[in-house]
């Protein structure tokens, strides 16, 4: 794969005529990274969790570099009552491997902290199991411990959103 990025990389660097590496690295961004989004709710019940749902089907093999939480209201931390986001590949097999977990515990904790309504926040990835394999499933679930914490309200979702690059 590295060779044939290389060969891209250099490829596009042509096309495009960049007047320096740091466009060159923009141009073939753009061409090999991906998004993909997933709407989680709980309907603004602090104990109601969501349920693993896929998202993507990957086609080519690649490695995840990002992974943002985002809310439509402020969600106050906690460490006895709080939400656990995962983003997980499903394999081949069909086991469920972690990519990313974030939780809106403290972050003396090792949680977010409280989130800032429409304010990004990044995922932590767990850097063994960011590489993605063609026919890997993309999902992501939401578990509440003790009583939970809203993450939404009745009518408004929470977002996830995944960045991957293919081919790596």
């Amino acid at each position: 794969m590295t060779i044939l990025r290389e060969q891209l990389k250099g490829e596009l660097t042509a096309i495009f005529a960049a007047k320096d590496a740091t466009e060159n690295d923009n141009v073939f961004g753009m061409v090999l990274r991906d998004q993909v989004g997933a709407q989680v709710t709980d309907g603004g019940t602090a104990g109601t969790a969501q349920a693993e749902i896929p998202i993507a089907t990957v086609t080519d093999g690649g490695r995840v570099t990002a992974v943002r939480l985002t809310t439509a209201i402020a969600v106050t931390a906690s460490d006895t009552n709080y939400a656990s986001f995962f983003v997980q590949k499903r394999t081949a097999g069909g086991a469920a491997v972690t990519i990313g977990t974030g939780t809106t515990q403290t972050s003396g904790s090792g949680g977010l902290g409280s989130l800032v309504a429409w304010t990004p926040v990044t995922i932590v990835l767990t850097d063994a199991n960011r590489v993605l394999a063609a026919g890997d499933i993309l999902t992501v679930s939401v578990s509440k411990t003790g009583s939970g914490v809203a993450i939404a309200s009745a009518t408004v979702s929470a977002n996830l959103s995944v960045v991957f690059e293919r081919g790596v």
